[in-house]
């Protein structure tokens, strides 16, 4: 799995009212390296008075950019790593398996899932069967 770091920006026009009119957002990373849009903002609206944008000539725009460790999930291969793919099926518990993997993914439900009382034991079984389970313990939640 590779972890790279990359970075995330929002780009904003602030009224008078100051409200945020939000018009853009992004995450570059190694496969979107550049990335644009052709127009931000309608002139209309930025010239519009009653929408605040425009104050004795003057714009105000804001820039945030965050730089963010970014996870290429599309290397991992679970096999190599784990000897899995998924869940071991224990019999005709196929649909089960996917709603269980397919829950995992939910940031609250995987928080309930490691909130829950084990002993060690348990915690050996949970590790070898969600097979990058090491790996999301480390990530934020």
């Amino acid at each position: 799995m590779c972890r790279t770091f990359g970075s995330i920006y929002d780009l904003l026009v602030v009224t008078s009212f100051y409200l945020r009119y939000a018009d853009t957002q992004h995450q570059f990373n190694v496969r979107e390296s550049d990335w644009g849009f052709t127009s931000f903002m309608p002139l209309c609206e930025l010239y519009d008075l009653a929408r605040g944008y425009l104050v004795n000539d003057t714009l105000i725009v804001e820039a945030e950019v965050l730089v963010r460790r970014i996870v290429d999930y599309w290397t991992y291969d679970s096999k190599k790593e784990t000897g899995y793919v998924g869940l071991k099926n224990q019999g005709a518990t196929c649909y089960m398996n996917s709603l269980l993997q397919t829950l995992y993914h939910i940031p609250y439900f995987r928080k309930a899932v490691y909130h829950m009382p084990t002993t060690e034991n348990d915690i050996a079984l949970w590790k070898h069967s969600f097979g990058f389970t090491e790996f999301i313990l480390q990530a934020p939640i």
